[in-house]
C-alpha cells in the first residue's frame, strides 16, 4: 500500500510539475510577463527613461500599478535632447515628474482602442480624466501628439501590470486632453 502511494505521488509531480509554479527543470515559471518596470529593463533601450522614472520617483508608482500604460522614449528619443536638458531634468525631479506625465496613463489601453476612440474612465497618474488621446495612423505608422511630434516605434508590448508604446521622441507637451496637473 505505501509503495502504491509513494508512486502515485512520484508520478503526480513528475506529471504535474506546474502545481508548484516551477517547470520541469525546477526553474520558477511565473509570472508570464514581468512588471512594466523589468520589462523596459529587459529590452534594453530604455536605459535613459528607467533612470528618469527612478529619479522622479516613479518607478516605485508604476511597479505597484495594476494597469499603466506607458509612451515610452527609447534613448534614440532622449539622444535627440540638447546634453544640458537633459542633465537639468535628471537633477530635478519636479521637472522629470511633470515631463514623464505626458507619457504615462493609468489604465490599459491599447493603440487600436486609441485609434478608434474605444477607451473610457483612463486617468493619468494625476488623476486628471483623459477625453482624447492625439494618435494619427496610416500606410506608414502612427503619430502621437497634437504636433504629430513622436513615431510610434513599436506598440503594445505586454508587461504584467500595463502595456508600452515605444516612441522616438520626447514628447514635451501632453499627447491627451486635459493636460495634467501635478
Amino acid at each position: 500500500m505505501k509503495r502504491t502511494i509513494t508512486m502515485t505521488l512520484l508520478f503526480t509531480l513528475a506529471v504535474f510539475p506546474l502545481a508548484a509554479g516551477q517547470t520541469n527543470s525546477g526553474k520558477q515559471k511565473f509570472p508570464l510577463n514581468p512588471c512594466i518596470i523589468d520589462t523596459l529593463r529587459a529590452r534594453g533601450n530604455f536605459v535613459v527613461l528607467l533612470r528618469g522614472l527612478e529619479a522622479a520617483g516613479l518607478d516605485k508608482t508604476i511597479r505597484q500599478s495594476k494597469a499603466v500604460t506607458i509612451f515610452a522614449p527609447n534613448d534614440a528619443a532622449f539622444a535627440k535632447l540638447p546634453q544640458e536638458t537633459l542633465e537639468s531634468l535628471m537633477k530635478e525631479p519636479g521637472g522629470m515628474k511633470q515631463l514623464l506625465a505626458n507619457h504615462i496613463l493609468v489604465g490599459r489601453v491599447s493603440l487600436k482602442e486609441m485609434v478608434a476612440g474605444r477607451f473610457s474612465s483612463v486617468t493619468n497618474l494625476g488623476g486628471a480624466a483623459i477625453l482624447k488621446i492625439h494618435v494619427s495612423c496610416d500606410a506608414e505608422g502612427c503619430l502621437l501628439g497634437t504636433e504629430k511630434e513622436a513615431q510610434v516605434v513599436n506598440d503594445d508590448i505586454v508587461a504584467s501590470n500595463g502595456l508600452i508604446i515605444e516612441t522616438d521622441h520626447v514628447m514635451f507637451r501632453p499627447i491627451f486632453n486635459p493636460p495634467s496637473r501635478w
